[in-house]
């Protein structure tokens, strides 16, 4: 028996006409008189009597016209839960981000697009882009910012803000007063890098392959600020994000030096599935990422 049969029944009930319950549903008379057929036929009983011009509910009639409410009931009651409860999903962004986007983009970029939105609210988790894209295979995420293609995936990439990323030296460092060096200098130099499966680090090494060089002395570390004070330090070099070593380059704690022949621009990514941009609080989301990317 499936709903549209009963709220039927409970409306021929309700108003005690075919006729007028016809109107009310958009429906044929035939087909009104059908669906009660079809009910009476499954429960075995006669719903209706006619008395005079009126019909009149059976004692059968009257026990199902309650159960036919209350199931009707329920069913609104239903619909609106779970309406409510997909406006609150839809009202509600996770995110997963590298920790240059994480710590020097995002607040600036959330501050201005929830001052707009302030109903949206966000959870924002801070990790590296193969930990971005094994998230999205646990379904844990709706939107990952990843500094580099690490492999394909199914997912839809969108190219987001690009950058410089930077040879960082310390201050004494013989290299400081260079405009730039060679890529083959690099070798043998203690090498600060962010761990394995971060999109730094594939973007600096995969560069630096198709130039000839595998690094022979590399550090991991699992942070841009603890990279930048080690390297202020004068215990090694570093390329790192421009936006991380802003404040650094403007308070003079390092320096930058140029590598010859040597590109190292890069583009951070929006990741996401195809199916989320049916939500339209996703999308608001992601047009307006796609507009900063345009300035």
């Amino acid at each position: 028996m499936n709903l549209e049969r009963l709220k039927v029944f409970s409306t021929v009930a309700n108003l005690k006409s075919f006729t007028r319950a016809a109107e009310e549903l958009y429906m044929t008379q035939p087909a009104i008189s059908k669906n009660i057929k079809q009910i009476e036929e499954f429960y075995g009983v006669v719903l209706f009597r006619r008395i005079g011009n009126h019909i009149e509910l059976t004692e059968a009639g009257n026990k199902l016209l309650q159960f036919a409410n209350d199931i009707l009931k329920l069913a609104d009651e239903a619909k609106e839960a779970l309406n409510e409860g997909k406006l609150q999903a839809e009202e509600k962004i996770v995110l997963s981000v590298g920790s240059t986007v994480g710590v020097y983009i995002l607040p600036l970029v959330l501050k201005k697009f929830i001052k707009k939105y302030p109903k949206v609210q966000f959870t924002i988790e801070i990790s590296n882009a193969q930990k971005i894209l094994d998230q999205f295979v646990e379904g844990t995420i709706d939107m990952g910012i990843i500094g580099a293609l690490v492999h394909k995936t199914s997912l839809n990439y969108q190219p987001f803000i690009s950058e410089e990323l930077k040879l960082i030296v310390a201050n004494n460092h013989p290299w400081s007063e260079l405009n730039q060096i060679l890529v083959s200098d690099l070798k043998g130099q203690s090498f600060f890098l962010r761990e394995k499966g971060s999109g730094l680090r594939y973007v600096v090494e995969e560069r630096l392959k198709k130039a000839g060089l595998e690094l022979d002395n590399v550090i991991e570390m699992p942070n841009n600020e603890a990279i930048v004070k080690l390297v202020e330090a004068g215990l090694g070099v570093s390329i790192v994000s421009e936006y991380a070593i802003a404040e650094d380059l403007e308070l003079n704690r390092v320096k930058t030096v140029g590598i010859k022949d040597l590109d190292l621009h890069r583009h951070f990514y929006l990741v996401y599935q195809e199916e989320k941009l049916l939500s339209k609080t996703f999308n608001n989301f992601m047009n307006y990422l796609l507009e900063i990317n345009k300035i």
